[in-house]
């Protein structure tokens, strides 16, 4: 009878090892197919196609698109005239890197450079940055951030406190003025608008609580973006408040300029929104999603609209009516993205990479290089 049990025993256990592993490796298989064709979930109403990732043993190089390395803990992205583009992080004391037009780090400046909250480069090239944290000078005055400008090779143009409140953004208009968006301690902002060398010109606060971001139209005008208020306020170059918005705005984090002089808000309160507002503060158009904590916006020469969704790790694509596009996944928390002048899209990302996006609306990939040159999907 013993012996008669044995063979059942044996085949029993045979075939309970079968189904374990078919149920493993179907397991398996199933995790990949869901991972790979993971759609962050603010974007999944989408219709439209979305690519996963490449062939694992692709042959060819073509469209593929490479990630250098940019700084730790990046803070802002800005893009000069000749195209070279620049990435502020904030560790130790700070620096910037600048790229090339393709992508190459051609230098990283450091001296001057603390606490980078924002930059910006004017027509001849030199980089405004305004400074965040406290600060003590040589006699021993305690100041609360600088606008430091730098040249071309890194040497400091000026370095200024007067007028400056914790800077969170800087902004140069077409005349060559500079603004200083400072936030303040949060209900106490203002706006400092210099000269060309550092000089302060104006400083007001009337309208203004805590700008988080700033932009000159091409007539000179400024719009700054509330944040714990809540509002967006158009106003002249004298500080007078032209108009003020509220409605449909929570938490904006970004302003832009659009076609026709129309303004493109990113709100980043309740998982983050896009409002449209005409040039009199009229709201033309307001998109709920698919926008996910956004941290940054670039407009292309149409008109579209490219937002960094910090929270999604991707990056979306808008119509100038606002229609939604399409997106671009696998990236890793951008905090900013800029628009060159040949219309390269660039996002620094959470990693401190300088990414370059290829097809946003047709679901763009990144793509990494191993020492041998062979491209994988990050």
């Amino acid at each position: 009878m013993k012996f008669k049990l044995i063979p059942a025993i044996f085949l029993i256990l045979f075939t309970l090892i079968l189904n374990f592993f078919y149920l493993s490796l179907n397991a398996r298989n199933s995790f990949a197919s869901a991972s790979d064709s993971k759609i962050p979930a603010v974007l999944k109403h989408s219709k439209l196609s979305v690519r996963s990732s490449i062939r694992p043993h692709a042959k060819s190089k073509k469209g593929y698109v490479k990630i250098f390395k940019g700084v730790s803990s990046p803070m802002a992205i800005a893009v000069g005239g000749n195209g070279d583009i620049f990435i502020a992080g904030d560790k130790g004391r700070g620096e910037i890197a600048e790229f090339d037009a393709e992508g190459n780090r051609i230098k990283t400046f450091r001296r001057g450079i603390y606490k980078p909250w924002d930059i910006a480069i004017d027509k001849a090239g030199d980089i405004l940055i305004a400074n965040d944290g406290i600060y003590k000078n040589k006699n021993g005055i305690k100041s609360k951030g600088f606008i430091t400008e730098l040249n071309p090779s890194g040497k400091i143009i000026f370095k200024t406190s007067d007028g400056v409140n914790y800077p969170y953004a800087v902004a140069i208009s077409k005349n060559g003025e500079i603004a200083a968006a400072n936030y303040g301690n949060g209900f106490d902002g203002s706006i400092s608008i210099y000269s060309e060398k550092g000089r302060l010109l104006h400083k007001f606060g009337h309208g203004i609580q805590n700008p988080y971001s700033i932009v000159f139209s091409k007539s000179g005008l400024i719009y700054a973006a509330n944040f714990n208020e809540g509002s967006i306020v158009c106003l002249s170059s004298s500080g007078k408040v032209l108009w003020s918005a509220q409605k449909k705005v929570s938490y904006p984090y970004a302003v832009a300029l659009g076609m026709n002089g129309n303004l493109w808000v990113l709100n980043d309160g309740y998982g983050g929104s896009l409002s449209k507002f005409s040039p009199e503060g009229k709201l033309l158009k307001h998109i709920n999603g698919p926008v996910s904590y956004p941290y940054g916006e670039a407009i292309d020469e149409k008109g579209d609209i490219f937002i960094a969704n910090y929270n999604s790790s991707s990056v979306s694509e808008f119509s100038s009516r606002g229609k939604f596009l399409g997106y671009a996944s696998k990236i890793n928390r951008p905090i900013g993205i800029i628009i060159d002048k040949k219309g390269n899209i660039w996002a620094a990302d959470g990693n401190g990479n300088l990414t370059k996006i290829e097809n946003v609306a047709a679901g763009g990939e990144y793509f990494q290089f191993d020492k041998k040159g062979f491209p994988y999907g990050r």
